[in-house]
């Protein structure tokens, strides 16, 4: 267990210490990242996110963008009920 702990000193050292988020790029980042089709897994089921993520990859678009080009259903017409 000291090897990984070593290790995990040696990560942080070498690797994180003095890393800075561009925040300027973060929301594009953000919004471009195919793993926000897994909230859609999650409302929606797998499948659906599984066609979203493939979308995305196949047109160079971010998931919100296929939705809007989709006919995906919205929460409220989900079977979901609202809170």
């Amino acid at each position: 267990m000291q090897l990984v702990g070593d290790e995990l000193v040696i990560l942080r050292r070498d690797c994180v210490e003095g890393i800075v988020a561009c925040e300027d790029r973060c929301p594009a980042e953000a919004e471009s990242s195919i793993a926000l089709s897994r909230v859609l897994a999650t409302i929606f089921g797998y499948p659906e996110g599984v066609k979203v993520a493939h979308y995305c990859e196949e047109h160079g678009v971010t998931v919100k963008e296929a939705v809007l080009v989709s006919t995906r259903p919205t929460p409220t017409d989900s079977s979901i009920p609202s809170s």
